[in-house]
């Protein structure tokens, strides 16, 4: 959820039928100019093609729909560096989600339990080090419901619903209770664990290429999340 003002209420006046973005990467070693030209004309181009309506609840219940069957993959390397992975594209590579340092004081289990989904099961792979080549996974699941916390603007595992500057609500937005499906942020920022979690399945090891020892932990953690997510 957007926290600047100008962009809650583009949202808010998209609610309804959706946003597009247009996206124009280019590759230069030189300053380029006319890129406005650039877009404009891109524009006039597409004035032809169909474009689509769906609401923000209307993709938000497809997305539930998509995942309703899926497990959640979280990742904790070097007793440290935490990883929650929304979803993996095969194809680009790309990964969208968050990837952390903790804190000494937080407790591993309580972010799981807080980023797990009501009724789904979570994955929880762990890897002593980078170069672990068999690391453990354990199969949760939540004993009681609540939210699913999601990622604050800065990607922070504790994100609260700061009133100055949030100005419409996820539910307002369409991201409602959906199949037990509820995604919001604290009232205050503090640490609590929002669910409690049981283990379903016995832990077990996984047999995996070791990223490189001397990488850098953020890539390096990239490396064993795609690893996992091709599993």
């Amino acid at each position: 959820m957007a926290t600047d003002v100008s962009q809650q209420e583009r949202l808010e006046d998209c609610r309804d039928v959706g946003l597009m973005r247009l996206e124009h990467t280019i590759h230069s070693s030189k300053p380029l100019h006319g890129c406005e030209e650039l877009v404009k004309n891109t524009l006039v181009m597409l004035e032809d093609c169909k474009s689509f309506s769906a609401s923000f609840a209307d993709q938000w219940k497809a997305l539930v729909d998509e995942i309703y069957n899926k497990a959640v993959v979280c990742i904790f390397v070097n007793n440290r560096y935490f990883a929650y992975c929304h979803w993996y594209n095969a194809q680009t590579g790309k990964m969208q989600g968050i990837q952390k340092a903790i804190g000494a004081k937080d407790n591993i289990m309580d972010i799981v339990a807080n980023f797990s989904f009501n009724g789904r099961p979570t994955l929880l792979v762990t890897y002593p080090t980078v170069d672990c080549k068999e690391p453990k996974v354990e199969s949760f699941k939540r004993t009681t419901a609540n939210i699913t916390l999601a990622p604050g603007p800065k990607s922070s595992l504790w994100p609260n619903a700061v009133t100055s500057k949030l100005k419409y609500s996820f539910e307002r937005m369409g991201l409602v209770d959906y199949k037990g499906m509820n995604v919001g942020w604290l009232e205050k920022r503090k640490h609590v664990v929002l669910a409690e979690l049981a283990e379903v399945a016995e832990a077990r090891l996984l047999k995996s290429e070791a990223a490189d020892k001397g990488g850098h932990p953020k890539l390096e953690i990239q490396k064993l999340a795609k690893q996992v997510l091709m599993w």
